[in-house]
């Protein structure tokens, strides 16, 4: 059961780790049959598996159903004559009636290791409920029994004992186990035969079929009542929208118990929330910034644009300062390429145009603000800018209608990909970028943000801004929710290592942190988790790819190699100089910081001033220091994140400057990835929150119908998939802490008193994901930031409140934020009165009367 010929072939894939793997090599010789063993990498991948049930020619295969789902997402559309077996997790109904039609059968399969190997199969045909695991095969005995081991009636839930001639002797030495697991058979008629004891929930059904609820040991005890958890999946999975679903007891750092649910939605209802989602953020980028850009003179220098203070990222500060030290080193450098026609995509109001354009024969800018194109077409008019060789257009990012393939030597991202909305509306921005340039030309991408660094930015972020008598415990709560929030792309740097693979025009990626230098601090944390990459169009050339020209490669060693080392080899005016693994000063801190907020309570520090304490002194170099040794040597300096290097170390690369414009002396630092990751585990998912609020609510509403109080979930979390270990089974240790409810929202918290704050406050719970939010919770310790500050703005504003997000960044609380506006006379409603929406001309006006 269920049944093989000497004509079959099966198609093996699961680790021979496992013990299903037995069955998948020996039971078809043992018929005569053929075995057709998958290579390990392509069971992870479902295009390269449904290759292989194609070149294999399999009749049959038996897989868990996570590989299942993920063959069907990779498109996969069956096989007529496939026998398709599923187990090692429950099947749910919803995959086995995406199953049944894409191949000859479908066949639900039961038993645990200790039964060698299925104990009991069934055909699974469409219909209703929870598909059964049918009746017991050959010399195999299934009971449903009860606490005192008695039979249970038909219908009646129980525990569910396996006998026969397919169980083990025990566990390797392990008597102590084997006497719990292995019972004395009782309805045996000889003596000594056992029973399997599997901890699985059951019944059987009228037909004397049985049917699974769960596991036992998955049942647990919450304020006195037994729950089992597997119902609370199975309540979540029939929601129509719910492709998977898990549930997990959570035990809180302050010891409070609560019930997790996790929720993976289907991919149609996840597609069109996250198209929502984008529609949604372009509308409010484009209200914001237009809101922003309309307080400026038409036509005004853009860097006295008061748009720019909307880039801040935890203050005020005047931005426009910081400009020269940002955009400088990108002009700079992508003026030395010689560029003549150059397309900017995501120009805004022109603070790199200004820098370009007059340098070149043809430049093209897009951009989704009206606003910003109104306001540089002011300045074209005035002369400002060389109108004759400038052209606007107003554009999404991944949108080049338009635009003929080849027609420009160089094309910018910069400070765009962080606003797009997923992994594959960069690629589709990459792609376009690429067909844009013709050969030999560039396309620069900056100020990507990196996912890799993103705990380390924010843990960073969040002790500057900690007390020191905050515990370590809630401040690795801070930043583990302020990562959650996921606003904004995040990318891994590897994703540009392997576009090889997908777009074979690039010939080289060059990936390195940005050349700015800051001053202030919270720039200096933007630069050690932001880089930028220089993708390089058609095949390399001599120039290109610096033929000719002397590297020389160093790992670094402490007093070995030394600064002073280092400035003596750039003295002989080598062509480059390749340094891995340097220790910088201020990255070594970051990374120590994280790695002692994992350690807890396993001997780490207790408060911020303890931890502070730990991160002083460390060894390491300075990356300044060392861009002004390149400067005064006339190098070009790249770093990155070193491979080789420990935590805190970076690749450093001094390469001379080019005497010829436009020509490399050697090439930048790349890196090349020899096998890709499906593209969506290179990238977040920003719109997961959005998926929260939509779904949530609804999912909420939907188990509280099916399931007692008790067992509905205090917290339902969206994720993209579950994790699984490797045998296909879903690994809940390694399920995601909750988000749902900050720390900081449950300490000292102060509730709304008016309805003005209570506005505010649910507002703010919307945007930062939190159940609740109270008047004296600072956004940026609940997990903001400027995007997310943005969105605050202007749904407040929609409210009929009047917040600019400078004022959030001003007044961090909406206690300070209600005292400030009424301060500054900025809200001159008083609390408590009925809220009026009103019109964009008529707020413009209202505030110009002001």
């Amino acid at each position: 059961t269920p049944g093989l010929e000497p004509a079959d072939t099966l198609l093996a894939v699961t680790t021979v780790s496992f013990d299903i793997a037995m069955l998948e090599i020996l039971l078809p010789l043992t018929v005569g049959a053929t075995t057709a063993i998958a290579e390990t990498a392509a069971v992870s991948d479902g295009k390269r598996l449904s290759e292989e049930l194609v070149r294999s020619r399999a009749t049959v295969m038996q897989a868990t159903p996570a590989t299942w789902r993920l063959l069907i997402e990779s498109g996969w559309d069956g096989r007529p004559d496939l026998k398709m077996l599923c187990g090692g997790e429950p099947l749910t109904r919803e995959l086995a009636d995406t199953l049944i039609p894409r191949g000859a059968s479908l066949w639900n399969m039961y038993g645990p290791t200790e039964t060698t190997i299925w104990s009991a199969a069934a055909p699974v045909l469409p219909g209703d409920g929870a598909p059964a695991i049918g009746r017991p095969i050959a010399n195999t005995q299934l009971y449903v029994l009860d606490q005192d081991l008695v039979p249970a009636p038909l219908g009646v839930r129980g525990e569910l004992f396996i006998g026969g001639d397919g169980l083990a002797r025990g566990y390797w030495n392990r008597p102590d186990l084997t006497a719990q697991s292995f019972l004395p058979d009782p309805f045996h008629p000889d003596g000594g035969a056992r029973l399997y004891r599997t901890g699985d929930i059951a019944r059987f059904r009228a037909d004397g079929t049985l049917e699974l609820f769960g596991r036992r040991d998955r049942q647990v005890k919450l304020r006195g009542y037994r729950i089992e958890l597997g119902e609370i999946e199975g309540a979540f999975a029939s929601h129509a929208a719910v492709r998977e679903a898990a549930a997990s007891l959570r035990v809180e750092s302050s010891g409070d118990r609560r019930i997790v649910a996790y929720v993976v939605p289907e991919a149609a209802v996840k597609s069109e929330i996250e198209a929502e989602w984008q529609a949604e953020m372009s509308a409010q980028w484009r209200e914001q910034y237009s809101s922003a850009i309309g307080e400026g003179e038409p036509g005004a220098d853009a860097r006295s644009d008061p748009s720019l203070s909307l880039y801040g990222w935890t203050g005020l500060g005047n931005v426009a300062e910081e400009l020269d030290a940002w955009l400088a080193p990108i002009a700079d450098e992508i003026l030395s390429w010689s560029p003549r026609r150059v397309l900017e995509i995501g120009c805004g109001t022109g603070l790199l145009l200004e820098r370009l354009a007059p340098e070149c024969r043809y430049y093209c800018g897009t951009d989704l603000s009206e606003e910003a194109l109104h306001s540089l077409q002011a300045r074209l008019a005035s002369g400002v800018l060389p109108a004759d060789r400038v052209a606007l257009r107003r554009q999404m990012a991944d949108d080049f209608e338009g635009i003929e393939p080849g027609t420009f030597d160089t094309v910018i991202v910069n400070s765009v990909v962080e606003y797009l909305p997923s992994v594959d509306s960069l690629l589709r921005v990459v792609e376009g970028a690429i067909r844009t340039v013709g050969r030999g030309g560039r396309v620069f991408i900056g100020d990507v943000p990196s996912l890799p660094m993103w705990e380390t930015f924010h843990a960073a972020a969040q002790l500057a801004r900690a007390s020191d008598g905050l515990s370590v415990q809630e401040l690795s709560e801070r930043v583990r929710h302020a990562v959650s929030q996921g606003s904004r792309l995040l990318v891994d740097p590897d994703f540009f290592g392997v576009l090889k693979h997908r777009l074979p025009g690039i010939a080289r990626a060059e990936v390195r942190f940005s050349r700015a230098r800051f001053s202030e601090e919270a720039s200096r944390l933007h630069a050690d988790v932001y880089y930028d990459v220089i993708l390089h169009v058609g095949e390399p050339t001599p120039d290109d790819d610096g033929a000719g020209s002397q590297r020389v490669t160093l790992e670094w060693q402490e007093d070995l190699l030394t600064i002073s080392a280092i400035e003596t080899l750039l003295k002989a005016e080598t062509d480059s100089v390749l340094v891995l693994g340097i220790p910088i000063g201020r990255q070594v801190a970051e990374a120590k910081t994280v790695e002692l907020l994992e350690t807890g309570d396993r001997g780490g520090p207790e408060t911020v001033g303890d931890l502070r304490q730990r991160l002083r002194n460390l060894p390491g170099a300075d990356l300044a220091r060392l861009g002004d040794l390149a400067d005064s040597r006339g190098y070009w300096m790249d770093s990155i994140w070193s491979a080789s290097g420990g935590a805190g170390s970076s690749d450093v690369l001094f390469r001379r400057a080019a005497s010829n414009p436009g020509v490399s002396a050697s090439p930048g630092l790349s890196k090349e990835i020899a096998r890709a990751k499906p593209w969506h585990e290179y990238a977040n998912s920003p719109a997961r929150a959005a998926l929260a609020r939509r779904l949530v609510p609804d999912l909420r509403s939907f188990v509280k119908q099916k399931l007692p109080s008790f067992m509905v979930p205090a917290a339902i979390e969206i994720l993209d998939a579950l994790p699984f270990t490797a045998n296909g089974k879903i690994d809940y240790r390694a399920l995601p802490p909750p988000q749902g409810l900050h720390p900081l929202a449950e300490r000292d918290f102060r509730a709304p008193r008016t309805e003005r704050e209570r506005t505010l406050a649910a507002i703010w719970a919307e945007v930062l994901h939190l159940d609740r939010v109270g008047i004296c919770d600072d956004v940026f310790d609940l997990g903001g930031d400027s995007l997310l500050i943005f969105q605050i703005s202007t749904r407040a504003n929609r409210a009929g409140f009047e917040i600019a997000p400078r004022d959030l960044f001003q007044y961090r609380t909406i206690l300070e934020l209600m005292e400030g506006l009424k301060k500054n006379r900025r809200d001159s409603t008083v609390p408590g009165d009925p809220l009026v929406s009103i019109s964009r001309d008529a707020h413009r006006a209202r505030r110009e009367s002001l």
